[in-house]
Formats: C-alpha cells, sequence, structure tokens
C-alpha cells in the first residue's frame, strides 16, 4: 500500500533525525524539519480516516496514471 509504504519512511526519516537536523529550515517552505513533521503528520492523520477501499481506489488511479505515463 502506497499510503503505508510512505509512512514508514517518513517515520524512519523522523526517527533518525539528530537534534540539530529538526531544526533545519528547508530553502524552499522557509518550515523546519520538525514543522514540516508535524504537516505531513497531520495530512497522514486526515488519510487515515478515509475508507480503505477509497485508499485503495485511489492508489491504483496513481498506478495507472504513471504506468500510462512511463508510455508516452
Amino acid at each position: 500500500m502506497i499510503v503505508k509504504s510512505f509512512a514508514d519512511e517518513v517515520i524512519t526519516f523522523v526517527e533518525n533525525l539528530t537534534d540539530n537536523d529538526w531544526t533545519k529550515i528547508s530553502d524552499w517552505e522557509k518550515w523546519s524539519v520538525g514543522v514540516t513533521a508535524r504537516h505531513v503528520g497531520a495530512g497522514h492523520f486526515a488519510i487515515s480516516k478515509i475508507p480503505q477501499k477509497k485508499i485503495a481506489v485511489a492508489e491504483k488511479r496513481i498506478r495507472n496514471y504513471f504506468k500510462q505515463k512511463d508510455l508516452k
């Protein structure tokens, strides 16, 4: 499942941050890594409230989109 694997990667990334890494500011958004992690986490929490069937349909559409894009 795409959402689950992404969440696992984010959790692993965040767990391995140093205190210094946690406070670094991104050049593009001007957010700290900690604020960005919270933002991603809040979005993931919202997604987790969506019924699994809807997530599965969305993932299928995403896969199909990229397959079609690769063919072009």
